[in-house]
């Protein structure tokens, strides 16, 4: 790549020789050459080569009124759905099948237990003085079992730790765990767990998960986990007192424990203190926390987490992390409501009912763009930018543009000779010497529609008064 670039005529002046994240932190005049101060659907895979992201593959479209969306025993896509004044349950196994009416609720918990999927619900009844959430299950075979249980505490959050079921109440600050390998069994047995969960600041359960072989339980601004197996063993170990999750759909394991607090987004291993890891995209972390970032939704799979960020006035951004370089790469602005896993597949719902996989598609039409970081032009020798050479491959169309005092003075548009297929090539764009009159610094902006991969930009530079180089 370099020597290729090397073979202009003239002084060609590297400027990016190779690509990574994004960064909203600091001024683009502080940037790296290789970070960008904004993109759109760049892949977080990419690195060192700029790349517009994996495209995404439509499933199947379930529809409006979508309250839940998960998958069951890793192959059956699922959803609460609710028509009129009816909410169902359905599955998708290349066509839709209903399962049964359900209770509306305002969150579900979905979870397989010792041999049926069990969607728990709010919806409540009090039995012998005790608040019980109707829950259901469903048992999918040549035909499908499904049935009503209201045998369970409250809840609107579950999962299972040591053959039993853990649950929770956004609503409360308790938390159980059922008999071993008996969903039917909560109150008033040996081996159980009731227990409130008090803290400085008092609040209600956000979250729960299993991570690591251990139940933990978030609060707003603080989390424990739960250790022991046993009535004599059961012991909440507090880890943090003020950072907690804000929203209970980003929790995901993707390796280490990943979700959003109020200082961004955390990643937590394991008997340390969880680590922000969000701060190159703290202005959409900003704008998610400052509109009420309770709907966010976040996904991973095991080189990417993926999180569905609200930015206010019904705007949504998607952001992803590489998880082996720790650098955050931006997506497009689907809203996202919720995410799930089909055959280790992450696939997520969009807010009008369509699903997707994400991250193995084609044929997906995308617009793309990447934004530099400011360049200085070097003064002292009285130099301005001559030309602009990108060294790339690409379908569609391209374009090159350099801001100049916030304007975007100058651009040059590509066609790809073949859709077909991407031919490497070195796309130039010509700049006048007027543009930098009273400028000593640009910017760099790439973008096109359809696929591209960038390896390096340069730059001839050409003297402003009558010398030569």
């Amino acid at each position: 790549m370099k020597p290729y670039l090397k073979n202009f005529s003239g002084k060609v002046r590297p400027l990016c020789e190779s690509f990574g994240g994004v960064r909203t932190d600091c001024d683009p005049v502080a940037l790296p050459s290789a970070q960008a101060a904004e993109m759109k659907n760049i892949s977080a895979q990419s690195f060192p080569v700029l790349k517009t992201r994996e495209k995404r593959t439509l499933l199947t479209n379930a529809g409006e009124g979508v309250l839940f969306f998960g998958c069951m025993e890793g192959k059956y896509l699922t959803v609460v759905q609710k028509t009129g004044s009816v909410c169902k349950w359905k599955y998708f196994d290349g066509g839709w099948h209903d399962i049964g009416v359900v209770a509306e609720s305002p969150r579900y918990a979905l979870l397989y237990f010792m041999d049926r999927n069990i969607l728990v619900s709010s919806a409540f009844e009090t039995k012998d003085g005790i608040e019980k959430s109707k829950s259901y299950y469903a048992i999918i075979g040549e035909t499908v079992s499904f049935g009503t249980e209201t045998l369970m505490p409250r809840s609107d959050m579950a999962d299972t730790v040591n053959n039993r079921i853990c649950a929770a109440y956004s609503g409360s600050d308790k938390v159980y765990l059922g008999g071993i390998t008996d969903r039917t069994v909560w109150f008033d047995i040996d081996d159980g767990l009731e227990q409130k969960v008090i803290t400085q600041n008092g609040e209600n359960a956000e979250a729960i998960c299993v991570f690591g072989g251990h139940l933990v339980f978030f609060k707003p601004h603080s989390f424990a986990e739960i250790y022991g197996n046993t009535p004599d063993s059961y012991r909440m170990i507090p880890v943090s007192g003020s950072v907690g999750c804000v929203a209970h759909k980003t929790v995901c394991d993707a390796g280490r424990l990943m979700w959003l607090s109020d200082d961004g987004i955390v990643s937590y291993g394991g008997g340390t203190l969880p680590k922000v890891v969000s701060e190159p995209i703290r202005r959409y972390i900003d704008k998610a926390l400052s509109s009420g970032a309770g709907d966010a939704a976040a996904a991973a799979d095991s080189r990417r987490y993926f999180i569905c960020l609200p930015q206010g006035n019904g705007e949504y951004i998607n952001c992803v992390m590489n998880l082996k370089s720790g650098e955050w790469y931006v997506e497009d602005n689907t809203h996202f409501t919720g995410f799930a896993k089909l055959s280790g597949e992450v696939c997520a719902i969009s807010a009008d009912g369509k699903i997707y996989r994400l991250f193995t598609g084609d044929g997906e039409p995308l617009d793309w763009k990447w934004k530099s970081a400011v360049f200085k032009i070097d003064a002292e020798k009285v130099l301005s930018l001559h030309r602009l050479h990108v060294l790339c491959d690409f379908s569609g169309t391209f374009y090159i543009k350099v801001r100049i005092n916030d304007k975007e003075s100058s651009a040059a548009e590509y066609q790809a000779l073949s859709a077909a297929g991407a031919a490497r090539r070195v796309l130039t764009i010509n700049l006048h010497p007027r543009l930098f009159s009273e400028s000593d610094s640009f910017q760099i902006i790439l973008g096109g529609n359809g696929s591209a991969s960038v390896y390096s930009v340069g730059a001839s530079l050409r003297a402003k008064k009558k010398t030569y180089m």
